[in-house]
C-alpha cells in the first residue's frame, strides 16, 4: 500500500490533513492515520498493529478516530480492525463486497467517508481479492480532486499485489490489470509517481504477455 504524493514530511504536518504510516515488519505490510487537525478526527486504514498502539499515537496527536477501514479483508495477517474500533467507538468500515456477517458499515464504490475537511472517497480495484478497494484521499482546504490514493495490495512500490490467491469473480491478473491500467487512469495529475509506476508495469505486463504467447508457441 502506498501513499503516492511528493509532499514532505513537513508539509504533511503543516496543512489541516494530518498523515502517518505504520509498518507490520515481518508480513512488509503498512497502515495509515489520516486525520483532520482543525476537526479533531481520524480515520485509520488497514490496522494490522496493535489496536493500542493507533489509539495512543491519535492521543497524542490530538484526534478521535472515527473510522477504521479496510481495503479488503486479508488472508496474509490478522487485522485488528475490530478491536480498535472497539477499543476507540470508531465505526469499523468494510468494501460493500465484502459482504462481511460482523457489524460494520459497508462503503461502495464512489462512496465517501468525511473527517472533518478530509474526504475518503472508495474506489473499487479487484484483482488481488474481489472486494479490494482502493482509497482517495481530499484534503479539500488544499483542491477538491484527490492529493493521494492507499492502493491496499493492489499496487506496491515497484510491485503489484498477488492474483492469485482464490479463485473467485473479480479476481486474477485480468481484474488486476483493469483496476492498474483503467480503474487508476482517473487518478489526478497530482499522483505523479501513481503515472509513472502504471506506465512501468504496463511495459512490464506486455513484455510478459509476449513471452506467455511465445513459450506458448514452442
Amino acid at each position: 500500500m502506498v501513499p503516492f504524493t511528493r509532499a514532505s514530511d513537513d508539509d504533511l504536518l503543516t496543512i489541516l490533513c494530518s498523515f502517518a504510516n505504520f509498518c507490520i515488519e515481518p508480513l512488509a505490510a503498512a497502515s495509515y492515520l489520516i486525520g483532520c487537525v482543525a476537526a479533531g478526527e481520524a480515520a485509520v486504514v488497514d490496522p494490522g498493529l496493535p489496536a493500542a498502539t493507533y489509539a495512543l499515537f491519535a492521543a497524542d496527536k490530538g484526534l478521535r478516530i472515527r473510522y477504521v477501514v479496510e481495503t479488503h479483508l486479508h488472508a496474509d495477517y490478522v487485522s485488528n480492525g475490530r478491536a480498535l474500533a472497539a477499543l476507540t467507538g470508531a465505526t469499523l468500515v468494510l468494501p460493500q463486497r465484502a459482504a462481511a456477517t460482523f457489524a460494520h458499515r459497508a462503503l461502495d464504490d464512489g462512496e465517501e467517508l468525511q473527517i472533518g475537511k478530509v474526504i475518503i472517497r472508495a474506489l473499487h480495484t479487484p484483482g488481488h481479492t474481489p472486494e479490494h478497494t482502493s482509497y482517495l484521499i481530499c484534503d479539500t482546504p488544499r483542491a477538491a480532486r484527490p492529493w493521494f490514493v492507499l492502493t491496499g495490495d493492489c499496487l506496491f512500490v515497484g510491485d503489484v499485489g498477488r492474483a492469485d490467491l482464490v479463485e473467485l469473480p473479480d479476481t486474477g491478473p485480468a481484474p488486476l490489470y483493469t483496476s492498474l491500467f483503467e480503474r487508476f487512469a482517473h487518478a489526478p495529475r497530482r499522483c505523479r509517481d501513481l503515472s509513472w509506476a502504471l506506465r512501468r508495469f504496463r511495459l512490464r505486463w506486455q513484455s510478459d504477455e509476449r513471452q506467455s504467447v511465445q513459450h506458448d508457441r514452442v
